[in-house]
């Protein structure tokens, strides 16, 4: 019979109590190293975070730079373009007054007329900018200054003939005649289209439509009334016809001042607006020194 610790079920041999040891220990040195390569990792992936860090700091920062210059840049284009389309528009608006003097010289007027409606038209301005049409600033003003010259700019298509003629016109020739508010109207009109965001062209289409109308609807080219015409255009309306009245022109001798007055005051309610015929009766006398500042060659 075997004794107890022989065979499968008896105590453990002497070989096998001495391997458990030597197990455990390998156990722990692999742990170990599985613990020194997890802390050495750790640490490589901080390193690498903060390299990342670093360089994502460094390109936020190249980024910003160039964004900086790029916007230094598009403010520097922005400027240039600005300026070249400002010298644009100031060719263009030189080029339109002159066609506009044009009209006066072949008319056999010279650019005084258009001086004087331009002074003209601001004064009387000035008069009513706290009256009865509301406040007008002086944006309103400078516009009505600048865009005045601006009236009779359709008259540079008119012939010659007609244009020119020193006697009365026949009812074909006015007709030709009345056609530069249109002519002038729609050019302004078409110049707007190629260059929006001009106001004082704006008016001044508004002027060329419309300066020949009248307070009682008889005018031409729309037969507009009342308020209907634009108040720039009335403005132009009644210091254009107190032009024409005093200035001398090659086919009649200048009216004194004080005659000019008397017709446009006589026409209030009729063919200009009587508030702007009551303003004209309070600085006529700042008209006729006008007058005078520039006045017809002939």
């Amino acid at each position: 019979m075997a004794a107890f610790g022989d065979g499968p079920w008896g105590a453990p041999a002497t070989a096998d109590v001495e391997i458990a040891p030597r197990w455990h220990e390998r156990f722990a040195v692999r742990l170990a190293a599985a613990l020194a390569l997890l802390a050495l990792a750790a640490l490589l992936v901080r390193w690498r975070l903060t390299s990342l860090g670093r360089r994502q700091a460094e390109l936020e920062a190249e980024v910003a730079a160039r964004t900086a210059e790029l916007a230094r840049l598009n403010d520097q284009l922005a400027a240039r373009v600005a300026a070249q389309t400002g010298e644009v528009r100031r060719t263009r608006d030189q080029a339109l007054l002159t066609l506009a003097r044009l009209a006066e010289l072949r008319g056999g007027t010279t650019g005084e007329h258009l001086d004087r409606i331009a002074w003209f038209s601001r004064r009387l301005a000035e008069a009513i900018a706290d009256g009865p049409f509301g406040p007008l600033g002086e944006d309103f003003v400078e516009e009505l200054f600048r865009s005045s010259p601006l009236h009779d700019i359709g008259k540079v298509a008119i012939p010659d003939a007609i244009l020119t003629k020193p006697g009365a016109l026949d009812l074909r020739e006015r007709g030709i005649m009345e056609r530069h508010t249109t002519i002038g109207g729609d050019t302004l009109r078409g110049v707007i289209a190629r260059s929006p965001g001009q106001s004082f062209l704006a008016m001044g289409m508004e002027i060329a439509y419309a300066h020949h109308e009248r307070w009682d609807g008889r005018g031409y080219p729309r037969r507009l009334a009342g308020e209907q015409i634009p108040l720039a255009a009335r403005i132009v309306a009644l210091v254009d016809a107190y032009d024409a009245i005093t200035a001398l022109r090659p086919y009649k001798d200048a009216i004194a001042h004080e005659e000019a007055v008397r017709r446009i005051l006589a026409d209030a309610g009729s063919h200009f607006d009587p508030r702007l015929a009551d303003a004209f009766r309070r600085i006529y006398v700042d008209l006729d020194r006008l007058r005078r500042e520039h006045p017809s060659s002939g």
